[in-house]
């Protein structure tokens, strides 16, 4: 007789489809269970609810024969919903067993048992191979005996939720499928969706391009104070104090399998130094291989990866994300980021040199100990970043900012007191109310980190003004681009210059009625890929200026800056 099992990806609440993207795990759990002889039907239901907007979900579900439902609940988007899904199940088969599992389900699990009667089992820290054997367990005895299967809570018979000890870990994950979706109804309709524009990652919109994000990597060494998938969640939800990473044998397979099913886009998310990815990338060429690789790195990629990057993006454009958070590096340590401004810079230029690669850089305003002052920092890193777009083709470095947001698991919310949080967290009895009548396709509105310094609305202002600044200064270079010469400093317009064999006169006009101090004057050698400095203290008055420059030998651009920004620059 088939152990027929019902796997559902819940939706937030029945009039919202959003997060139509499964967490990346569930899908190796799922796979496992098939491999160990279970009958696993997936049915998503975000995803069934966009492709038919008036489809009966109550009917839906009735269509498949199942004895145990399994529901991922890793973001608290769904802890409203799996227990309303739970309900309609039982409502079908009321000796059907309920099983959820995720982050938030671990998180709340007290809560969610004591809230509802219909969720049976809720399953804390790895699964994987967990699974098929408490579902054989329920399968032969029912619920008896689950007091001896550990990485779970439940209720007994007596009502009491019982919270047994986590000791099973899935630390070998080259064990487990997170590429076979089969299993699930509409699967391929599935690859084409990508996340959307009102409500990044939370909203998805079809799109003619298919679209996957691999797991590569469970765990994370960095103690990011405000992520809910940090070391410290981990050891709290997990009891894990360390990470696994898939092998690249694994990966190089998983990705051209990928590639087979006619899937151009790809989004990794992990710390790559702690795998081989220079010999995935070469071994990816050689088979010919390509796709576009989104690469999300915790921290920051090491430079031969970066140079191995940029030669894989000749044949299919790729590149990175990564989030150095702030301009001030003791604060960004102190978030959880150990590079240096250099070692940011060092990687940045190279991304800028390349005819295909793209860095996206993620900065945020509301950190743990961040100021006002300190955001200015920011904002001079970001702007020293974007004038790199400057001497390329093509505009590949992006800098984008957003409020620092506290994830449910995080250890920000676990000790808000402890990082000077100033407002009141959401609750469970919070989450769920909002999340019954959250509407689709908007804006999480999630609990930002608010502190003394600063509140939420001196973190939306400082938002606007970054984006502000950022955008009249991609204006600027776009213009810079078309006439040959480049003004950071509104003031500041260059008339003319003469060349010479060892020095440059350069004439600028002042077109303020203040005067501008200059802090350093430079040029660039052609052959090389750095300028050169030197001090000056010389001072712009209103009206016409003239700045002598001198080199030795050839040069194909100089630079002047003021004591805030790079004034202007000329290739000459």
């Amino acid at each position: 007789m088939a152990k027929k099992i019902l796997y559902i990806h819940p939706f937030c609440n029945k009039n919202n489809s959003d997060f139509v993207f499964l967490p990346g795990g569930i899908v190796g759990v799922i796979n496992n269970l098939r491999k160990s002889g279970f009958e696993v039907v997936g049915i998503n239901l975000p995803l069934e609810m966009k492709l038919n907007p008036k489809v009966n979900i109550k009917e839906l579900i009735r269509r498949y024969d199942f004895e145990i439902v399994v529901m991922d609940c890793h973001w608290y988007y769904f802890i409203h919903g799996v227990q309303e899904l739970a309900r309609i199940c039982k409502e079908i088969n009321p000796e059907c067993i309920i099983i959820i599992g995720g982050f938030s389900a671990n998180f709340f699990r007290r809560e969610l048992l004591k809230h509802t009667k219909s969720l049976d089992i809720i399953i804390k820290g790895d699964s994987e191979s967990l699974l098929p054997k408490l579902c054989n367990q329920l399968f032969s005895k029912k619920k008896k005996g689950l007091r001896n299967i550990p990485n779970i809570a439940y209720k007994n018979v007596f009502g009491v939720i019982k919270d047994n000890k986590i000791s099973v870990f899935d630390n070998n994950i080259d064990e487990f499928d997170y590429v076979d979706l089969t299993f699930m109804l509409h699967w391929k309709e599935y690859l084409h969706f990508q996340p959307g524009e009102e409500g990044p990652g939370i909203s998805q919109r079809f799109n003619q391009e298919r679209f996957f994000y691999l797991p590569t990597q469970k765990g994370c060494i960095n103690a990011c104070p405000s992520c809910g998938g940090s070391t410290t969640s981990y050891r709290l939800l997990s009891n894990k104090k360390g990470f696994c990473v898939r092998s690249p044998k694994k990966i190089i397979e998983d990705i051209t399998k990928i590639n087979s099913l006619g899937i151009n886009n790809i989004m990794i998310s992990c710390q790559s130094k702690f795998n081989k990815w220079v010999l995935i990338l070469k071994e990816l060429e050689k088979r010919k291989v390509f796709v576009n690789m989104m690469f999300e790195d915790w921290s920051l990629p090491k430079k031969d990866f970066v140079k191995q990057m940029i030669s894989y993006s000749k044949n299919k454009e790729s590149g990175f994300l990564i989030s150095p958070l702030c301009g001030n590096e003791d604060l960004r340590k102190k978030n959880g980021k150990m590079f240096t401004n250099e070692e940011l810079f060092e990687f940045t230029r190279l991304i800028s040199q390349s005819e295909h690669s793209y860095a996206t850089v993620w900065f945020s305003p509301n950190l743990v100990g961040a100021t006002k002052k300190s955001f200015e920092e920011t904002i001079l890193l970001a702007k020293e970043l974007e004038r790199m777009n400057l001497n390329s083709n093509k505009n590949n470095i992006q800098n984008l900012v957003g409020s620092m947001e506290l994830d449910l698991t995080s250890d920000m919310y676990q000790r808000p007191d402890f990082y000077n949080h100033t407002e009141k967290l959401w609750d469970f009895d919070y989450f769920i109310s909002f999340l019954k009548g959250k509407k689709e396709g908007k804006n999480l509105g999630n609990m930002s980190y608010i502190s003394q310094e600063i509140s939420v609305s001196d973190s939306n202002e400082m938002i606007n003004r970054f984006n502000k600044e950022m955008q009249l200064l991609k204006k600027r270079i776009l213009f810079s681009k078309k006439e040959g010469h480049f003004s950071g400093e509104e003031d500041l317009e260059i008339e003319k210059y003469e060349l010479k064999d060892e020095f440059i006169d350069v004439y600028i006009k002042n077109n303020s009625e203040r005067e501008i101090n200059l802090s350093e004057t430079g040029v660039r050698y052609i052959g090389e890929d750095k300028s050169v400095f030197e001090k000056t203290k010389q001072v712009l008055k209103p009206g016409r200026n003239k700045i002598r420059i001198n080199f030795k030998r050839k040069i194909w651009h100089f630079i002047i800056r003021t004591e805030d920004v790079t004034a202007v620059g000329l290739k000459v």
